[in-house]
């Protein structure tokens, strides 16, 4: 809440009840402002309606930030309705040019109706922000008459929370927060894609028209310039450094954690000292660039290598502080302890694109996965069963399974399998498969013999079928009951072929 909540409940309140205010709050009595030290019951009451913004997009098990302190956003300008604010990005650091849009923003800025300059505006001339501004402001105008039309609703009780305004689409927000007028090119593989970009260049950004190109070669567009690899990279938990130091990235509830380790990196240097502040000055550059390409927000360790000089950790930490300026979320990095250990934290407003590690089901993490070889062996003999309840007792059923398990089945005199098939009196046939994991098996059902040309993937539910020995057997025909048949093939199709743990 803003201290001028008051002000917005009075507002938008009188919205609803259609009062006819001016949206720039020209015919506004404005109420005091509250304190930090206030409490909410004192402003807000169960039942009333205020518009809200996201600020911050749902995280973890965290719902969505929100917020009354709204912000419409351009390429040059922040409009703050409801704010008394007049901001110029810090940095912008060219004196005359703090100056003159010094003197712009004062221009601008009006009764609760706040303005931030941004830093592209370096590089606009001041028609260019005037003309954004006005822009800005018709949204405003046009977010207020939305909010005047639900009043019929309103006075009827039928109205409900509901989207009033939505930013531009995920590409023109990039366009407008990303592209500064030094880029080199913009790149885009697909056509529609490409005429929206060239449209909104035309309209926005007319001299970077021309930095535009379309992808035309058969390679895809990451493979191509080499992204893919870094994909993959930002999913990983090992990050390689050059010369055979690497990165260890982990995650717990509280803070991400980033080891630097030397690895198989053989010492030039003349000391230690000199060999450790050059992996570490490495890792630096690395450590900067993953954060930003994973998004890490919260609190984050780096566990640098052990340096006895208070001057290289004062140089590490210097090094990426610089590395770290062109990141655009806002963080507080803190210099290295006697442990060398830093400690910074960083602004969370998306998802962290961390890696999930979990133990394997199997080993529990440990490694080792003893007994549950027997687990698996167990549930094949429980389908078993199954099987031999919905088709003949005579007919053979072939069992697909890991190498492991295989194995086991093979072993001993009288092996497993013989055992299995004196217990069941039915001919069984183990296969090994090695494309199966441990935990993975299936079994191979035995079909009626019907015209080839008519044989289901399983037996249809509800027919009586005649089941027929292979060659070299007596025949013997064996009527199946269509009802027990329906039963059992239902729970073996939900069960058969699935990961077992």
């Amino acid at each position: 809440l803003t201290p001028n909540i008051r002000n917005i409940v009075k507002f938008f309140k009188g919205l609803l009840e259609g009062v006819d205010y001016s949206p720039f709050f020209e015919d506004l009595e404005l109420e005091p402002q509250t304190h930090k030290e206030g409490r909410i019951k004192d402003v807000l009451t169960e039942g009333i309606f205020i518009p809200v913004q996201i600020k911050k997009e749902p995280v973890d098990h965290k719902g969505p930030r929100v917020s009354c302190e709204y912000s419409i956003a351009g390429r040059y300008v922040v409009l703050h309705p409801f704010q008394n604010v007049r901001r110029i990005s810090k940095k912008i650091k060219e004196k005359s040019t703090r100056t003159r849009l010094t003197r712009l923003v004062k221009k601008l800025s009006g009764k609760l109706m706040g303005v931030t300059i941004r830093t592209a505006s370096q590089y606009a001339t001041d028609e260019e922000i005037i003309e954004e501004y006005h822009k800005l402001r018709n949204v405003w105008q046009s977010i207020v008459r939305t909010i005047r039309e639900l009043s019929e609703k309103y006075k009827s009780g039928k109205l409900r929370p509901l989207r009033i305004y939505q930013e531009p689409n995920r590409l023109q927000s990039i366009l407008r927060d990303l592209l500064p007028d030094q880029l080199t090119w913009i790149i885009i593989d697909d056509v529609e894609t490409y005429e929206e970009v060239r449209e909104y260049l035309k309209r926005e950004v007319p001299n970077l028209v021309d930095k535009l190109k379309l992808h035309r070669s058969d390679t895809h567009i990451f493979d191509f310039y080499g992204v893919t690899n870094q994909i993959q990279t930002a999913h990983s938990r090992v990050v390689h450094l050059p010369e055979g130091a690497y990165l260890v990235f982990d995650k717990t509830e509280a803070f991400h954690v980033i080891d630097v380790n030397s690895g198989s990196y053989v010492p030039r240097e003349a000391s230690k000292e000199a060999a450790t502040l050059k992996i570490n000055l490495l890792a630096c550059r690395e450590i900067a660039r993953q954060i930003r390409l994973r998004d890490l927000g919260g609190l984050i360790l780096i566990d640098f290598i052990d340096m006895k000089k208070k001057e290289s950790r004062e140089e590490v930490y210097k090094v990426f502080k610089e590395y770290m300026k062109a990141d655009k979320s806002k963080h507080v990095i803190l210099p290295l302890t006697r442990f060398n250990i830093l400690q910074m934290t960083r602004e969370r407003v998306y998802a962290s694109l961390t890696v999930d590690n979990r133990n394997c089901p199997l080993c529990r993490g440990t490694g080792r996965s003893g007994g549950i070889e027997e687990s698996i062996i167990s549930q094949i003999e429980k389908d078993l069963k199954l099987w031999k309840q919905a088709f003949a007792r005579k007919m053979v059923c072939t069992v697909e399974v890991s190498p492991e398990v295989y194995a086991i089945y093979k072993s001993g005199f009288p092996s497993r399998i013989w055992k299995l098939r004196w217990q069941l009196k039915k001919w069984i046939i183990i296969k090994p498969n090695k494309e199966f994991d441990l935990s993975t098996y299936r079994i191979v059902p035995p079909l009626p013999a019907i015209p080839e040309d008519l044989k289901p993937s399983i037996p249809s539910i509800g027919s009586n079928y005649t089941v027929v020995k292979p060659k070299g057997k007596k025949s013997s025909k064996t009527s199946v009951s269509p009802r027990q048949q329906s039963k059992v093939i239902e729970q073996l199709t939900k069960t058969a072929g699935r990961k077992r743990s």
